[in-house]
């Protein structure tokens, strides 16, 4: 993950008034559509990783939400989640890296990482430790930036190299909001075959943006290009 991105005090701020103009893409396309493949959250146990100031944690609690873990390395998007969430012996921000995270309490019913994991290398083994705290049948949902805007990143090439930056899979360092922003590129099908390697059982697989849903596919025949990767799978 990059070095703490989101304590840069400029990216916070940048990050601040993107996610406050009217239609952000966050809360108008990929959080209603994240929300649709959940069951329902009443007294569930929930993990949420990468959490960022604590919308979908607020939201669970909201619903009946259990408990809530919230998991983030920005210390100030640690601070206005606990803020958002206020006392509550049924939700706890921790936090650290993804990666870092360990769980040695009950399993989670649901797991949900919200245009995070894009920043995280060893994401496979991110899959393999969810995969040990969520029940059986339980629910992982996920979205990342679509793999046909990661594999261009920082980019500017023809259109007879764009296949090759598609199956180039790795770190894309690019200006976003900021510069030095670094995602990791990786196809869906590396997501898919990280998930099954894992214990889960993919139940859809979905790209997401300003013309709707359609199937994640890098030949995907929607202009512009869809903003987001959606992948909902369930634990065995």
């Amino acid at each position: 993950m990059n070095d703490v991105l989101y304590d840069r005090p400029e990216m916070f701020e940048a990050y601040a008034r993107y996610r406050s103009e009217a239609g952000c893409k966050n809360d108008t396309i990929e959080q209603p559509a994240v929300r649709r493949l959940l069951p329902p959250l009443a007294g569930k146990r929930i993990l949420d990783l990468g959490c960022g100031t604590g919308g979908f944690a607020r939201y669970a609690l909201d619903c009946g939400a259990d408990l809530v873990v919230g998991v983030d390395a920005s210390s100030r998007m640690s601070a206005r989640a606990r803020t958002r969430l206020g006392t509550t012996a049924h939700a706890e921000i921790l936090e650290q890296r993804i990666e870092d995270f360990r769980w040695g309490g009950r399993p989670f019913d649901v797991i949900v990482s919200s245009l995070a994991l894009h920043y995280v290398e060893p994401v496979d083994e991110v899959f393999r430790r969810c995969s040990e705290w969520i029940r059986p049948d339980g629910t992982l949902v996920l979205t990342v930036s679509h793999p046909l805007i990661t594999s261009l990143l920082g980019t500017n090439v023809s259109p007879f190299e764009k296949r090759d930056l598609w199956n180039t899979e790795g770190p894309r360092p690019h200006t976003w909001l900021v510069d030095n922003v670094v995602k990791y590129h990786r196809r869906p099908q590396t997501y898919l075959q990280y998930l099954t390697k894992s214990g889960f059982s993919v139940a859809s697989a979905q790209s997401l943006g300003r013309l709707g849903i359609a199937s994640c596919s890098p030949a995907g025949g929607e202009s512009p290009l869809p903003d987001y990767a959606l992948l909902c799978a369930r634990a065995h």
